[in-house]
């Protein structure tokens, strides 16, 4: 239990920093296109937060992109070496790492969430709100972007959210993976880029056909990392990729 804990903590503490400084920049920037155009009561609810759909997408990104450099063979560091001094597989490893990011997204979305709400509350305050001393609660609810972060009552979007959220810890956790066995993996950028187009940092109402696609998806996404890497660390000597998730520097050597 010792080594799972410590291994764990050491994930963590790499995820920590690529998190407050996505979170904050995020949140700064969000508050920044927010607030700085004032409140504007003839704005229709469902669109009140669009601004800063376009923060907490690069929120996201830029927390993604942070987090496939820790636990790389990079500059005499050796990550692998401490990995075998905890003594746990790299499948645990993995499983750790994975873990620490999905919780650093959603610590990121959260500090988004924060500031929408502290918006939605500044706006019912100076009554310039759609539904009068109900407007924080509407706008929230009908936004998409709002409605993803802060479900209230809507209880499958809490499930997709989370889905989501694991789903981009395990593929930002690939990327280090494979890195430490001489490849390169570019599937990571495949599924940020699936989850930012295919809306899956958006919620509708309602909808929740589109919450068990995603939700569905994601399910799915976080299955075949788990088995690559458990084919993959089971012999890593084999050059086979089956599932075609990686390219690398060894196929182009080879051709």
């Amino acid at each position: 239990m010792k080594k799972h804990l410590s291994t764990f903590m050491l994930m963590a503490r790499f995820a920590l920093w690529p998190t407050l400084a996505a979170a904050l920049l995020g949140a700064a920037v969000s508050a920044a296109l927010l607030f700085s155009g004032g409140v504007h009561g003839s704005w229709d609810s469902s669109n009140f937060f669009d601004k800063a759909d376009y923060a907490v997408t690069g929120a996201v990104v830029l927390l993604f992109v942070l987090l496939l450099r820790p636990m790389r063979e990079r500059g005499g560091i050796q990550p692998g070496y401490t990995l075998r001094r905890l003594g746990v597989s790299e499948l645990t490893a993995y499983i750790w790492q994975s873990l620490a990011a999905a919780m650093g997204f959603f610590i990121c979305l959260m500090a988004q969430a924060a500031v929408i709400f502290a918006f939605a509350l500044y706006t019912q305050a100076q009554d310039q709100g759609p539904a009068g001393d109900m407007s924080a609660l509407v706008m929230l609810y009908l936004s998409p972007v709002a409605h993803a972060l802060m479900p209230l009552s809507d209880w499958p979007v809490y499930i997709r959210m989370l889905l989501v959220c694991c789903a981009l810890g395990a593929a930002a956790s690939y990327f280090p993976f494979m890195n430490r066995h001489g490849k390169t993996a570019f599937s990571p950028f495949v599924i940020l880029a699936a989850a930012i187009f295919g809306g899956a940092l958006r919620a509708d109402i309602g909808d929740y056909t589109m919450e068990g696609v995603i939700g569905g998806i994601s399910f799915v996404v976080i299955g075949i990392y788990l088995y690559a890497v458990h084919y993959r660390a089971a012999d890593i000597d084999d050059e086979d990729d089956p599932l075609g998730l990686t390219g690398g520097a060894d196929s182009a050597a080879q051709s």
